[in-house]
């Protein structure tokens, strides 16, 4: 593509992609929780982890290189006229093929390709010794030459990349570097937001730079004697459930023990309610608290248990026989009951008829009957 195709080619510019600045990717909240608990410094081993992609970071070549044939379709060669065909029998481009198509614009990419597919027996040949295929190792670097270029670019503005986009590939952009001007800035959020529309267009083929991060983080965490309390979900009986295994941990002294906490659904209740507790009153507070809780007849649950109890009501907040929520459960359950009653009574009704039905079907005269006519045949074929 000529350089003036190129500046007049249609974009679109948007900034919606925007909104995913400033929002902590995953490994970075871990990191920071980490280094807060702990004291272990691993920000700048996550920093070591740039955007920029290597040869290494390719993990599958051959399915690489059949999704951009895939984009650029059949190829024959000019030296022996070998076509290379698509891998896919459908005619349909789906949004990888457009951006395979897109970044099969630079040259030296499309030429790399080429000269995988048209490489002999002997390059693709693996050497336990020596590592990949020669062949591999070559469009690895073509290909990591490829996406560094891409990167400096807006990528979120090319047509090919707005599936990408609109589907929430661009999730979490992080914060701008320490000490950078907003020129600055500006180039890291471009450069993150590309690496991962990359990694979303390619996602089994290509090393995502989270999961290299995430790998740092959770290496820090297993050198160190953590543990994390699980609440599984089951709606407000798991709640209670969850309230009651806090209660007994906090009296033997090892509720302080946890360092993480992950709930699902229902135990989400109890999870969100004990660490909004903890941020207002502190761990040792509460700890004391549930330890001593319930412990006297006399002696009360402390307020924040009391109104965990109160508001665990969800179908009936308010209860009575003259309260809406609960004529509102009432008419529900009564409302579904009839919506099953109209589906299941009139199968079961038919069930019922079918032998008065198979009956009357027999009961049909057909006509002279044979002289050696049985009547009762119909009962024995019923009997039967």
């Amino acid at each position: 593509m000529s350089v003036f195709s190129w500046l007049t080619r249609p974009r679109i510019q948007t900034d919606d992609w925007k909104k995913a600045e400033g929002v902590l990717p995953v490994e970075r909240a871990l990191a920071d929780e980490h280094e807060a608990m702990h004291g272990d410094a691993i920000s700048p081993l996550l920093e070591a982890v740039t955007l920029d992609f290597d040869a290494a970071q390719f993990v599958d070549i051959p399915a690489l290189a059949r999704d951009l044939r895939n984009a650029a379709g059949s190829h024959e060669s000019p030296v022996d006229r070998r076509l290379t065909p698509r891998h896919k029998l459908d005619s349909e481009v789906t949004p990888r093929d457009a951006v395979g198509k897109f970044l099969l614009e630079d040259a030296a990419l499309m030429a790399a390709l080429v000269a995988f597919e048209s490489a002999d027996a002997g390059e693709l040949r693996s050497d336990g010794a020596v590592g990949r295929p020669v062949a591999h190792e070559r469009f690895a670097a073509a290909l990591a030459t490829s996406f560094n270029k891409r990167l400096g670019q807006r990528l979120m503005d090319e047509p090919a990349c707005r599936p990408f986009v609109q589907s929430g590939a661009v999730d979490a952009l992080g914060e701008a570097p320490a000490g950078s001007d907003a020129v600055t800035a500006q180039e890291n959020f471009y450069r993150r937001a590309n690496r991962e529309l990359l990694e979303a267009v390619f996602p089994r083929t290509v090393a995502l730079m989270r999961d290299r991060r995430l790998a740092i983080v959770f290496d820090a965490a297993r050198k160190r004697d953590t543990a994390a309390l699980c609440l599984s979900g089951g709606g407000i009986r798991s709640s209670t459930f969850a309230l009651g295994i806090m209660q007994g941990l906090a009296r033997h002294g090892l509720l302080g023990k946890f360092d993480y906490l992950s709930t699902v659904s229902g135990g989400g209740l109890s999870g969100g309610w004990l660490s909004a507790w903890m941020r207002r009153e502190g761990a040792n507070t509460v700890h004391d608290a549930l330890r001593t809780a319930g412990q006297e007849k006399i002696q009360p649950e402390p307020e924040p248990v009391q109104g965990l109890r109160a508001f665990s009501h969800w179908l009936t907040p308010t209860a009575g026989a003259l309260s809406v929520d609960s004529w509102t459960v009432i008419a529900t359950v009564l409302r579904n009951l009839l919506l099953n009653w109209l589906v299941l009574i009139p199968l079961l009704c038919g069930l019922v008829l079918l032998p008065r039905l198979l009956l009357a079907v027999l009961a049909i005269d057909f006509g002279a009957r044979p002289s050696n006519y049985d009547d009762d045949i119909g009962w024995v074929i019923l009997a039967g």
